[in-house]
C-alpha cells in the first residue's frame, strides 16, 4: 500500500512554500497532504491534472485551486 507523504508545518516559522513550475510536463509532485489550505493559481499555460481527492482537475491563466487540509 503507498501512502501519502505528510508534510510537517512549524508554525515558529512562515508555514509558505511557492513552487514555480517554469516548463510544461517538467514537474510531478506526488501526492501528498498538508494540515493547512493549499493554493494553486495558475499564471500561464495550464496544468492538466491536478488530482484532488481523486478528482482530476485542469487549471488555465488566472484561475486558482483552493485545496483542502
Amino acid at each position: 500500500m503507498v501512502r501519502d507523504k505528510h508534510e510537517l508545518v512549524h508554525l515558529d516559522e512562515l508555514p509558505v512554500f511557492i513552487k514555480v513550475h517554469q516548463y510544461p510536463g517538467s514537474s510531478e509532485v506526488p501526492p501528498h497532504w498538508h494540515q493547512s489550505i493549499e493554493l494553486s493559481f495558475t499564471l500561464r499555460g495550464k496544468i492538466d491534472h491536478f488530482i484532488v481527492g481523486g478528482v482530476d482537475h485542469e487549471t488555465h491563466p488566472g484561475e486558482v485551486l483552493i485545496i483542502n487540509t
